[in-house]
């Protein structure tokens, strides 16, 4: 669930923060007329900025499902971090051996 669910929030997240950046993303003009109020910046704002607070907190205050969604999301961020190219291995294996795969990588260990 971790993987699935996990990277599911990640990708939701990135999006999202994609979405809200005026300079990445403009709405077109028949979807603006639609839906007029409609702000992506506020969404990120008020909902996918802070989606990072709850890793901090799995198992103390997050508990039950939700945690394995920001465990997972947490660890595909720290991915992104140690193995750049995680997502092209996305298939090939789970979270916890890439991870093991990026911290025992050369560049990692070189890294005080």
């Amino acid at each position: 669930m971790e993987w699935d669910e996990g990277v599911a929030r990640y990708t939701e997240r990135e999006l999202a923060a994609l979405a809200a950046d005026p300079d990445a993303y403009a709405p077109t003009a028949p979807f603006a007329e639609l839906f007029p109020s409609a702000s992506y910046t506020g969404i990120w704002k008020e909902t996918y900025a802070t989606y990072l607070n709850p890793v901090r907190f799995i198992g103390e205050g997050v508990q039950g499902r939700a945690k394995f969604y920001f465990m997972g999301m947490g660890k595909a961020y720290l991915l992104d971090r140690l193995l750049p190219d995680w997502k092209m291995r996305y298939f090939d294996a789970g979270l916890d051996d890439l991870i093991a795969m990026a911290v025992s990588a050369p560049a990692c260990a070189a890294q005080p």
